[in-house]
C-alpha cells in the first residue's frame, strides 16, 4: 500500500478476560482457522449496523474473545452493516467486512489480521476488490480464502455445513446463487460430522444423486436425472473418465479418498459447454477440489475405529517453507483397514498426498504436486440373487459368495501442475495439468443364474472364476482465460478456453477360447448359496490362459466460450459455444482372431444458454438451456451406415437465495431432459460385426424423458442450527418398452422422491458444559422402485420377472464433544433402526446388494499450530 508515512496500528479486542470479563473462558476454547469443531462455536453478537467499521471490529473482539489487529488506515471511513445473533467468529466477521476490501486471516491462536485484498495499478492508484461479491471473483494470487487458502472456496476450516462459492460449471469461483445451474458442495464440515471418507460417501449424501453398487464391491456408479455421471475434474481441469468396472475394457477404477480433498462440487444435468459431450447422457459431473498449503502452520490428525473392525488414521500437515511465506507446502498420509458386514471381503488402503504452491510474484501461483494410492482387497463380487420370479430369498446380510484368494488390487499415481497469472485488475489466465496412472490385476468368481425356489441352488453351474490384469493412462491439460470488461458502465464477462485429454489402456484376460468351461473346468464344485464354502481351493492360472488383449485410446479436445451479458443491472445474459471433438482406436486379439475398430467426432456446437434476474440482493430467478449431443458411431445400421447421433435438450429453471455473509443457501430447480435417436439393437446380437461388435442397430422413433424438481437448503437456519436438506422429485421414461407393454425407465433404480437431511445443533448459550457438545442427527429415505422382466426356460415358456423395493428410510445420529481447544471427539450412529433394505437394486441375474445395517464409528481428531 503506497504511503509516505508510517502506519499507526490499532489494536483492537484485547482478550475477554480485560475488557469483558464474563468472555475469558470461550476465549480459552477460541481456536485458529483449521479446527473445524472449536471454530465453529457460536458467540453471543449485539453489534448495530450504521456505525464505524472500526467501532465495529472493536465490538467483535470484545464479544467473542478473539484479538484483533488491524492498521487504522484500512478501516477509517468506513461503515459496517452491524451483525446480530449468535454465529461462529469467522461468519459474523465477514458479515462485518462485507462490501469492504478487506479481508482477515489468523496469525496465531486466537489473534486475527485484517488486511486489504486492494492491488495496485500501473498508476500507483489503490484498486478495490470485494471480499463478498455475487457471481465470478477474481482469483488473484493474494486472495485469501478460509483458514489461509489460496483457494476462494475452500470450506476447510468454515465449520458450516454450506458452501457459499464453487467453480464447477464455470471456470473461475462463482457464487452458488449467480450459478444458472442446479448444484452442491458437499464441504469439509460435512465430511467431518457425517464420516464421508471417500467420493462414494459423499456422493451417498449428496443432494439428487443416486449411487449404485458396481462389479463389486469397491465399485459404485453414480446417477443423476436417470443417467449415469461418467466424468470427474479435479480443481477445475479437463473431465477424467470414472466409469470404472462399468467399462471392463478400460478398467480405470477411481477410488478418490477425500483425506486429499476439501470439498466436493456436483453439477446435477448437461454440462456440455466445458467439458465437452458425455457418451452416456446428461448425468452431470463432479469437480473435487484439492486441499491447498495454508499461510500458517498447521498439523491435523484424525482417527477413527468403527464397526466390522473398519479402521482409518490420517496426518495432514501444513507450513510456510520460507520467513517471507512465499513458498507453502501441504502433505497428508492416510492409512485405512476396511471390512463389511458381509463375510470374507475386504479392503487395505495406504494414500500419501503432498503439494507445493510457490508465489513466483504478486500476481503468479504455481502449484504442482502428486499422490499415490496403494489398495489391497479380497472383493465380493455380483452381490446377491433373487428368485427367478423376483420375489426375495431374504438370505442373511452377512451372506457374501466370494473366496478369500480372490483379489482386486490396484496402484494409481497422479501428478499435478497448474499456473494461475492474473493479468491486470479484472482478468486471470490458467493452465492446468493432471496425470493419471493405474495397473489393476484381479481374480474373482461369479456365480450363474437366479436361486431355483424347488432346491435351493444356483440355476446354473458350475461356479466360474476369471481374472484381468490391466493398466490406464489418463492425462489432461486445460486453459482458461477470463474476466471483465465494462459496457455504459456495467461489468461484462469473458471465458476463453480449451482443454485436451487422452487416455490409453490396454487390458489382458483368459481368452474363452483357450480356458473352455473356466478354470474349474466343466466339473466345478456345486455350490451352496445358504451355507458358502469358502476352503475351495484357488484355480491354477497357466500363463497361457491370459490370449485376450485389448488396448486402445481415447482422445477428447475442444474449445469453449462463454459470454455473460449484463445490459440492466439486475439482468444476465450467457451465451457458450463450444467445439468438440472425439477420436478412439481400439484393438482387440484373441487366440484365433484379431480386429479394429476407429470412431471420430468433430462438431461445433451452442450447447448454452442462460438468463438470469436479480429480484434483489438474496433472491434471482434463472433459466437455462443446454443443447446434447452423444455420438453413436460404434452403432451400425443394417445399411452399414452408422447411425445418427443422438441429441436433445436439457431446461431448467428455478430460484435461488443466498443470506448474505455466506451463512445460508437455498435453491428450487425444475428441469426437463429430452433425448431422442437413441441406438436400439435390433435383430438380436448374432451378428457379428467385428471388433466387438454385435447386431445392428436403429434409432428410437420416440424420446427419452427426464423431468422433475430439485430442492435445497444448506446453511445456518438459526445460531444454534444447521443443516442440509436435498429432496428430489424425478419421472423418467425411456423409448424402449418393457415386457409388460409399459414404456421402461432410463433407469429403474432412480426413485421418484428422494429426501437426504442432517442437522447439526449446538447450543454455545446454553453454559459452559453444553457448549462443548455437538449434536447432529439425520435421514436418507427413497421411495420404491420397480425392476421388470421376462426370460426364457428350456422349453421356451415365457416368465415374467418383477421385482420390487418397498420405501426405506434411514435415521443417522451424531454426538460430540470438544475436550479442549485441540481435541475433539465424536460418536457417529448409521441405520439407527437396522433397517433391511437393498441399497442397489440388480437385474435377473443378480447385482443386489443389502445396505448397511446398524453400525457406529468412534472418531477423534486434533489441531495444533
Amino acid at each position: 500500500m503506497a504511503s509516505k508515512h508510517y502506519h499507526s496500528w490499532l489494536m483492537l479486542a484485547v482478550l475477554g478476560g480485560n475488557l469483558a470479563g464474563g468472555s475469558s473462558a470461550l476465549a480459552q476454547q477460541a481456536a485458529p482457522a483449521g479446527d473445524s469443531a472449536t471454530q465453529a462455536l457460536r458467540h453471543n453478537f449485539s453489534i448495530p449496523g450504521g456505525g464505524s467499521l472500526a467501532g465495529a471490529l472493536l465490538a467483535f473482539g470484545q464479544q467473542s474473545g478473539l484479538q484483533l489487529i488491524a492498521p487504522s488506515e484500512l478501516t477509517n471511513g468506513l461503515s459496517s452493516a452491524g451483525v446480530s445473533g449468535s454465529y461462529p467468529a469467522d461468519d459474523a466477521l465477514r458479515t462485518l467486512l462485507s462490501g469492504t476490501s478487506l479481508g482477515f486471516k489468523y496469525v496465531s491462536t486466537n489473534t486475527i489480521q485484517i488486511y486489504s485484498t486492494a492491488t495496485a495499478s500501473s498508476d500507483g492508484t489503490e484498486v478495490l476488490g470485494a471480499v463478498q461479491v455475487d457471481g465470478a471473483l477474481d482469483q488473484a494470487t493474494n486472495a485469501v480464502g478460509v483458514n489461509g487458502s489460496t483457494d476462494m472456496t475452500a470450506t476447510e476450516g468454515s465449520g458450516s455445513l454450506n458452501g457459499s462459492m464453487l467453480t464447477v460449471g464455470s471456470k473461475g469461483a462463482t457464487s452458488v446463487k449467480d450459478t444458472p445451474q442446479s448444484v452442491s458442495v458437499i464441504t469439509s464440515e460435512t465430511m467431518q460430522q457425517q464420516g464421508i471418507r471417500t467420493l462414494n460417501d459423499a456422493m451417498q449424501k449428496a443432494t439428487g444423486i443416486t449411487v449404485q453398487q458396481g462389479n463389486n464391491s469397491r465399485e459404485q456408479t453414480f446417477y443423476s436425472r436417470g443417467f449415469q455421471i461418467t466424468r470427474a475434474s479435479i480443481d477445475g481441469g479437463s473431465p477424467i473418465d470414472i466409469t470404472g468396472g462399468t467399462n471392463f475394457n478400460k478398467r480405470f477404477s477411481p477410488s478418490f479418498d477425500m483425506s486429499m480433498y476439501d470439498h466436493v462440487e456436483i453439477l446435477r444435468g448437461a454440462d456440455d459447454l466445458f467439458n465437452g459431450f458425455s457418451t452416456t447422457g446428461p448425468g452431470g459431473t463432479v469437480n473435487l477440489v484439492r486441499k491447498r498449503p495454508l499461510d500458517h502452520f498447521q498439523l491435523k490428525y484424525d482417527g477413527s475405529a468403527g464397526s466390522w473392525d473398519n479402521y482409518q488414521n490420517s496426518l495432514d500437515l501444513s507450513s510456510p517453507l520460507n520467513d517471507a511465506g512465499t513458498l507453502r507446502a501441504r502433505a497428508v498420509l492416510t492409512r485405512k483397514d476396511s471390512h463389511h458386514f458381509y463375510r470374507t471381503a475386504k479392503d487395505e488402503k495406504t494414500v500419501a498426498y503432498g503439494m507445493l504452491e510457490a508465489d513466483l510474484t504478486d500476481s503468479t501461483l504455481l502449484t504442482f504436486g502428486g499422490s499415490y494410492q496403494r489398495i489391497r482387497g479380497v472383493p465380493l463380487s455380483n452381490g446377491l440373487t433373487l428368485y427367478p420370479d423376483g420375489s426375495d430369498p431374504h438370505f442373511s446380510r452377512k451372506t457374501a459368495w466370494v473366496f478369500p484368494w480372490e483379489k482386486s488390487d490396484s496402484d494409481t499415481r497422479e501428478v499435478f501442475a497448474k499456473l494461475d497469472q492474473k493479468i491486470g485488475d479484472r482478468w486471470n489466465f490458467n493452465l492446468n495439468y493432471s496425470g493419471l496412472y493405474q495397473r489393476n490385476s484381479t481374480i474373482f468368481s461369479n456365480v450363474a443364474g437366479q436361486i431355483m425356489p424347488d432346491t435351493g441352488l444356483f440355476s446354473s453351474e458350475p461356479i466360474a472364476a476369471d481374472a484381468s490384469n490391466s493398466n490406464n493412462k489418463q492425462f489432461s491439460f486445460d486453459s482458461t482465460l477470463s474476466g471483465e470488461f465494462d459496457v455504459f458502465g456495467l461489468p461484462q464477462k469473458l471465458t476463453l478456453g480449451a482443454n485436451y485429454s487422452k487416455q490409453s489402456y490396454w487390458m489382458t484376460s483368459p481368452d474363452a477360447e483357450s480356458n473352455t468351461g473356466g478354470w474349474f473346468g466343466n466339473t466345478g464344485p456345486e455350490m451352496d448359496p445358504w451355507n458358502w464354502d469358502t476352503s475351495v481351493p484357488a484355480p491354477s492360472i497357466p500363463s497361457g490362459y491370459y490370449a485376450y488383449l485389448s488396448s486402445g485410446s481415447s482422445i477428447n479436445w475442444g474449445m469453449y466460450s462463454q459470454l455473460v451479458l449484463t445490459p440492466w443491472k439486475p439482468l444476465h445474459f450467457g451465451l457458450g459455444l463450444r467445439l468438440n471433438a472425439y477420436k478412439s482406436n481400439t484393438h482387440t486379439s484373441t487366440a484365433n482372431d484379431q480386429s479394429d475398430t476407429s470412431e471420430f467426432t468433430r462438431k461445433w456446437e451452442s450447447p448454452y444458454y442462460s438468463v438470469s434476474y436479480d429480484i434483489n440482493d438474496d433472491l434471482s430467478w434463472y433459466g437455462s438451456y443446454t443443447k446434447i449431443f452423444i455420438p453413436q458411431s460404434n452403432m451400425i445400421s443394417p445399411s452399414g451406415q452408422q447411425i445418427d447421433p443422438e441429441t436433445g435438450s436439457n431446461l431448467e429453471t428455478g430460484l435461488k437465495y443466498a443470506q448474505p455473509g455466506g451463512l445460508l443457501n437455498a435453491s428450487l430447480s425444475l428441469y426437463q431432459i429430452r433425448l431422442v435417436n437413441q441406438g436400439q439393437l435390433i435383430g438380436g446380437n448374432s451378428v457379428d460385426l467385428g471388433g466387438g461388435r454385435q447386431g445392428y442397430y436403429r434409432n428410437a422413433p420416440d424420446a427419452n424423458i427426464s423431468k422433475g424438481v430439485d430442492l435445497e437448503i444448506t446453511g445456518s437456519v438459526q445460531p444454534w442450527w444447521q443443516t442440509s436438506l436435498g429432496y428430489t422429485y424425478n419421472f423418467n421414461k425411456s423409448s424402449e418398452l418393457t415386457s409388460d407393454g409399459l414404456n421402461d425407465s432410463i433407469s429403474v433404480f432412480t426413485p421418484k422422491h428422494t429426501i437426504k437431511w442432517w442437522n447439526d445443533f449446538q447450543f454455545n448459550d446454553a453454559g459452559e458444559t453444553l457448549s462443548k457438545f455437538s449434536f447432529g442427527v439425520g435421514v436418507q429415505a427413497q421411495s420404491k422402485t420397480k425392476q421388470v422382466g421376462a426370460w426364457y426356460d428350456d422349453d421356451f415358456n415365457l416368465h415374467k420377472y418383477n421385482a420390487n423395493t418397498a420405501f426405506y428410510a434411514v435415521y443417522s445420529a451424531r454426538i460430540g464433544y470438544a475436550i479442549n481447544r485441540n481435541w475433539n471427539v465424536a460418536l457417529l450412529g448409521n441405520n439407527l433402526f437396522d433397517k433391511t433394505y437393498y441399497s442397489t437394486v440388480g437385474s435377473l441375474n443378480g447385482g443386489y446388494w443389502y445396505g448397511d445395517p446398524r453400525n457406529f464409528v468412534l472418531s477423534i481428531s486434533g489441531t495444533f499450530d
